[in-house]
């Protein structure tokens, strides 16, 4: 039987640097983690023409999902646009390096994956 985790992650923003190779980005991040049927969607605000982003006091609590539901937690990042955003990378962090190092504090430096269309 599942149960659910009484853990609460506190993810803490900071930046993000080089998001495009050329022009600018109007960049937000959403926090998730991989659970179809999640219903915490968290994201930071956007920052108006940078690819360069330096968010400040953008703190969030996330509680662990149920125990075996998750593999990793999500980092995406996109443009913010009319219509559809711009999907501009996705970073991940695995639930058992999170808890393993649960209750932190721990700084990663992440990098973007590579690219992939969303079709």
């Amino acid at each position: 039987a599942l149960s659910v985790s009484d853990k609460i992650f506190y993810i803490h923003i900071l930046e993000g640097q080089k998001l495009r190779e050329s022009g600018k980005a109007d960049p937000f991040v959403r926090i998730a983690w991989d659970v179809l049927d999640t219903k915490i969607k968290l994201k930071t605000p956007h920052l108006s023409k940078t690819v360069d982003p330096k968010w400040e006091n953008c703190v969030f609590e996330l509680p662990q999902p149920e125990i075996g539901k998750t593999k990793n937690l999500l980092l995406s990042v996109y443009h913010e646009s009319l219509g559809r955003h711009e999907f501009l990378g996705r970073a991940a962090i695995s639930i058992e390096t999170l808890t393993k190092l649960y209750p932190g504090p721990t700084v990663f430096h992440l990098k973007l994956g590579p690219k992939v269309d969303k079709k």
